[in-house]
């Protein structure tokens, strides 16, 4: 092999970028896929579960149409469109363990004490799932699709493996962030010189990390609050609710963040460490210099504490194959 065109592998049998392990599959999915990134996901498992208040599987005002399923149905096929680190699998698995449970990535998760009725294969979602036609009573993705080109597609492809009267619960983040009244927070300008009083270096890190991924995508940058709409367009679902839940970042975020706000505050800020550091990797790819993401980086984690109470959005839906 020519050293010269050779690409860096980790021990892992990743593709090396920038330290850490990227997908030898997909060149869409833009995050590191390593041991590193599959452990801040089971820390965003914990941040559900404390933002829901729950198992942090799925909404409580969700819970009739997905438990009548699951208790009705003699042996509950569920699918993880993007299961990272498992954790979401596994917990439904032995929540319910009549079910069968699938999890789906472009890396194997690989998760300790898995159950019987739980496993996982390497697989990417984006090029078809024909071979799961009408195959599961419950499918589940979670914050996978802000990371591909073309959300609708995938949601087309979802609704071909549920049965009919089948549910989909989808859930994903957004890039611009939120004040304390949940209104969006004005995005700083990382130019040098700009005037960034009252606004959000975090929201300006996830704007442009936001048109980074999603260069090339069909529908252009996609966010949680958007999934609903897109479905909507879909004649395969009726969309049967949806629920907003808010991470603080530096403060306890009051009522809107209770019982759980100061524990949430504490692993979002872990989560938004490990976050940065993950996404570094695509700001440096574009050409950028250490020294200058290195710069934005000070001034984001320099808003937290937050120069201004700031609260970081997911958007939670569910819906009916019809």
């Amino acid at each position: 092999m020519d050293s010269v065109n050779a690409i860096a592998m980790t021990s892992e049998g990743l593709r090396e970028l920038c330290g850490r392990g990227m997908s030898t599959t997909s060149e869409v999915y833009k995050l590191p896929v390593d041991k590193q990134e599959r452990d801040r996901l089971s820390l965003q498992h914990t941040i559900w579960k404390l933002m829901m208040n729950s198992h942090g599987l799925y909404p409580s005002e969700a819970a009739g149409v997905v438990e009548e399923i699951l208790k009705t149905v003699e042996r509950p096929s569920i699918l993880d469109v993007g299961s990272g680190s498992g954790a979401w699998s596994v917990d439904m698995a032995r929540l319910y363990p009549s079910s069968s449970v699938l999890g789906i990535d472009l890396t194997e998760s690989r998760p300790e004490d898995v159950p019987a009725n739980c496993r996982f294969i390497t697989k990417d979602a984006t090029t078809g799932l024909d071979e799961y036609f009408e195959k599961f009573d419950i499918v589940h993705t979670r914050c996978v699709v802000g990371h591909i080109m073309d959300p609708a597609a995938l949601f087309r492809s979802i609704g071909k493996c549920l049965k009919p009267g089948g549910i989909l619960l989808a859930a994903d983040g957004n890039y611009i962030l939120c004040d304390e009244n949940r209104t969006h927070l004005p995005v700083a300008d990382f130019s040098p010189g700009a005037n960034n009083d009252g606004c959000s270096y975090l929201s300006g890190w996830m704007a442009e990390l936001g048109k980074i991924k999603m260069k090339g995508s069909v529908l252009g940058q996609v966010s949680g609050e958007d999934q609903a709409a897109i479905v909507r367009l879909d004649n395969q679902f009726e969309i049967l609710g949806e629920r907003d839940y808010f991470g603080p970042i530096g403060w306890d975020g009051g009522e809107v963040c209770a019982p759980n706000g100061e524990e949430l505050s504490r692993i979002w800020h872990v989560n938004l460490t490990h976050y940065l550091q993950a996404s570094k990797g695509l700001f440096l790819s574009t050409g950028e210099t250490k020294e200058t993401v290195d710069g934005w980086i000070t001034n984001v984690i320099g808003d937290v504490p937050p120069r201004i109470k700031t609260l970081f959005k997911y958007s939670f839906f569910w819906a009916r194959k019809i």
